[in-house]
């Protein structure tokens, strides 16, 4: 961290902020359907229900796949109406916002399945191992590439941790509907 920290500097620090923080604001437009994942398909297990266990993760895969896609057009349209007033009139703080807000959503379903499956060995292994990859390739890539690297490092570790989780998944292949399951969910 102080090594990162020396190489970003205050402005560094100022871009990770303002992209972080608006990715972060851009995830709540999941509404808590994650939440809605781990409450509902531990039920379904105890219950042994094959199709209810697949109907939540449609739920949840169609409704992530949706707020996702409405999330960034809202965010686009607002930084086009604020355009003149806006820090965020560079590409590239655009393109990263949005980056970390996909790859984040992914890794989240990812994640919340793996949590949801009851694989608490596996979850747990993440949790620990997953500070070390952020601190890896923040390293790296604040080496490279300074402070936009520091945002490329969060990207990437995203998308490794998607990699890692997805090879653990054991849910059902999530399809795209839309159903009445999507607000059981997110109540």
């Amino acid at each position: 961290g102080i090594l990162v920290a020396k190489l970003v500097g205050a402005e560094g620090y100022g871009f990770y902020g303002l992209v972080a923080v608006a990715a972060q604001f851009m995830s709540y437009g999941n509404l808590g359907i994650f939440n809605g994942l781990n409450r509902e398909l531990p039920i379904s297990k105890a219950l042994k229900s094959r199709e209810e266990e697949a109907s939540i993760y449609d739920a949840v895969y169609s409704f992530t796949l949706v707020s996702t896609i409405l999330s960034s057009i809202l965010f686009i349209s607002l930084i086009g109406l604020f355009e003149n007033t806006s820090n965020f009139n560079d590409g590239q703080i655009i393109a990263f916002i949005l980056l970390i807000y996909i790859s984040g959503n992914i890794e989240s379903f990812f994640y919340n399945s793996v949590k949801g499956e009851n694989q608490l060995k596996v979850w747990s292994i993440y949790v620990s191992v997953r500070p070390v990859l952020d601190s890896i390739t923040s390293l790296i890539f604040v080496y490279l590439f300074g402070y936009k690297g520091f945002v490329l490092s969060i990207i990437v570790s995203k998308i490794i941790s998607i990699f890692i989780l997805s090879n653990y998944y054991s849910g059902s292949i999530p399809s795209f509907r839309i159903s009445k399951k999507i607000n059981k969910l997110l109540i």
